[in-house]
């Protein structure tokens, strides 16, 4: 919905299509290979090797990264061409089933190196790298949002501007989506699925032990003060920039929405180690860093991006793990 709200008309089909595809191939190459790079057991095959699909060893804990790696493809760019077609969907195979499992790989399996859960059962040397830490990302900023936005990044910048994005001065010119409320139904809908992918990192609403639904509950809180803080924040830079520039006030739905989603990003690292407070500041901070970036991206660099996926997910998610590493509490990073 955000994705075909914010093409023209003539290319909604198109990207919607896009989407479906996405999927589809998404979850064979998931299957193939991308569960296994990621989350095998290098020592479960004679001689070495990652242990491969068809086994026990998939089930709901599959399902539920599967819904990770399908986050990843470069969006908002509709594909006008049947080349262009089989290039992006070449393109995405790739990114889930080579490129995302690799980094998930680092820091979230037992046996990689950035990986917060090295044990020395699971490390094949001294685990003295990042301060004997590892990376805390709990539920993907580093893997799923930095993957995926620096691959959009890469994609925009390969397949350089729609026609007539710039003026013959190199200005951009306003090319909005062709419908607004369905951007928003989008936004709303990815908000709402945000508390499948933050408080459900837990994997365990219930379980062995009763932290499960406390720190499942302060997830769901932390998450929805950053995406309503940084909404605020991005809305009012907005507004002062417009004002300071062009002497007027705007108040920018789309602008808003964005910012909503850059606050979710942002806190998806840190969500279950920072208190509320902390997850306020994120997500104010969230929301300049967004807009700042998306300026950035579109005047300085000259890149089209129509989603602005690249200041929602790659600079928000960088923001967030450096806010994660800021804001951290101890005793929840314990917990």
């Amino acid at each position: 919905m955000l994705s075909a709200g914010s093409v023209r008309a003539k290319n909604a089909k198109n990207i919607i299509l896009l989407n479906l595809l996405d999927a589809c191939f998404g979850c064979l190459a998931w299957y193939a290979t991308g569960w296994a790079f990621a989350f095998g057991d290098p020592a479960a095959l004679p001689g070495g090797g990652f242990e491969w699909q068809g086994n026990a060893f998939i089930g709901h804990k599959y399902f539920f990264q599967l819904s990770f790696a399908l986050d990843l493809g470069p969006a908002g760019r509709p594909a006008t061409h049947h080349l262009r077609h089989l290039c992006r969907h070449c393109y995405n195979l790739a990114l889930v089933a080579f490129v995302y499992p690799v980094v998930a790989h680092w820091v979230w399996s037992p046996w990689g190196w950035m990986s917060a859960w090295r044990t020395p059962a699971t490390a094949s040397s001294g685990f003295t790298l990042l301060c004997n830490s590892g990376v805390y990302d709990f539920a993907g900023d580093g893997p799923v949002h930095m993957v995926g936005g620096f691959a959009s990044l890469v994609a925009a910048w390969v397949l350089g501007p729609r026609i007539g994005r710039f003026d013959a001065a190199g200005d951009p010119v306003d090319m909005s989506g062709h419908n607004a409320s369905l951007t928003l139904l989008g936004v709303f809908l990815l908000w709402f699925g945000w508390y499948g992918f933050n408080p459900g990192s837990t994997t365990a609403v219930l379980g062995p032990w009763v932290g499960y639904s406390s720190i499942s509950a302060a997830i769901a809180v932390n998450t929805t003060i950053s995406a309503a803080a940084a909404t605020v924040s991005t809305l009012f830079a907005s507004m002062l920039h417009q004002y300071l520039s062009l002497g007027v006030v705007v108040w920018d739905l789309i602008i808003a929405g964005n910012g909503a989603l850059a606050g979710l990003v942002a806190i998806t690292g840190g969500c279950a180690f920072v208190q509320t407070w902390a997850a306020l500041i994120i997500g104010l901070v969230a929301g300049l860093v967004y807009y700042g970036s998306s300026k950035l991206v579109l005047h300085k660099m000259r890149i089209d991006d129509p989603l602005d996926a690249i200041a929602v997910h790659a600079a928000g998610a960088m923001w967030g793990m450096l806010g994660c590493a800021a804001f951290a509490a101890p005793n929840m990073v314990e917990n």
